[in-house]
């Protein structure tokens, strides 16, 4: 009987944790949004390309094209011929979250008839750039740039390898594989689904160039209600900059080719933009 006792007692004794559930948050409506946007190109930052931009542009409640009865937002470039290409990103940056591990964005774009005359790619970029988060080859954190795009120039849907651009490597946007079409013949809205997570604790199972990197999962690609699941998804992450700080992004970014737009601006609408994250409300 007392060893009973003292049994009870040690087991009564013992802390319980509960185990916590992932959360959800989504932020609707970017389009409208007014701030925490930036935006990068040359001179000032590198977006890729080497053409500097005679004018680039991010305009709100814009009533040219409207995917339902509110005002769209506007990305518009004018630019010259350059032998790169010219490339104009947008950023949006909401608040940080730590133990973030999953992202999912929900969009309608509409690519005018100049986007699509000189235009070369349509990107659609969501990242966790966490500072906190190291390994041996991160020393100062980790940057998952879960970056897509429409390659209009090949007609195939690619996805980014963030390791290879941070070595300074070429062909880091691979094709989804299975392949996944992007033909847009003519003007009009297409609809944007895209959800990517992060393993966590992961220590580096992805590899490029000598360095061991947590990878980045590309779960699944909708477009216009059809649904790819990559398989070729396990991309490596990449080093954060030191010095940089935590937070999660959504972007825009629309490139020309080489040969300009012919003094014409280029233009693509969004709507309906939708942001969530996941996370488990801890640190790694």
């Amino acid at each position: 009987m007392p060893k009973l006792f003292v049994l009870s007692f040690l087991l009564l004794s013992v802390p319980m944790f509960a185990q916590q559930d992932p959360v959800s948050a989504t932020i609707p409506n970017i389009q409208n949004i007014t701030t925490n946007w930036s935006e990068c190109i040359l001179p000032s930052c590198n977006a890729g390309g080497n053409g500097v931009p005679v004018s680039f542009t991010q305009t709100f409640d814009d009533t040219v094209e409207e995917k339902d009865s509110q005002p769209s937002m506007a990305i518009a470039m004018v630019a010259k011929a350059a032998t790169q290409g010219t490339n104009g990103l947008w950023t949006y940056k909401p608040l940080w979250q730590s133990g973030t591990f999953a992202l999912s964005m929900d969009q309608w774009v509409y690519p005018d008839s100049n986007m699509l005359t000189y235009g070369t790619q349509l990107e659609f970029d969501q990242a966790i750039f966490d500072s906190m988060l190291t390994t041996e080859d991160t020393p100062y954190g980790t940057e998952f740039m879960f970056g897509s795009q429409c390659n209009l120039a090949t007609g195939k849907w690619q996805i980014f390898n963030q390791a290879c651009s941070y070595w300074g490597g070429s062909g880091c946007w691979v094709d989804v594989t299975p392949t996944l079409a992007c033909s847009i013949p003519s003007p009009g809205w297409h609809h944007l689904e895209e959800s990517v997570h992060r393993v966590q604790g992961d220590p580096g199972n992805c590899s490029y160039n000598g360095y061991n990197y947590p990878c980045e999962y590309y779960d699944s690609i909708t477009i216009d209600g059809h649904t790819t699941y990559p398989t070729n998804t396990n991309l490596p992450a990449g080093p954060l900059l030191e010095g940089w700080d935590s937070f999660l992004l959504i972007q825009m970014q629309i490139n020309a080719g080489p040969n300009g737009t012919s003094g014409n601006a280029m233009t693509t609408y969004y709507d309906l933009i939708n942001f969530t994250y996941t996370y488990d409300g801890e640190d790694d």
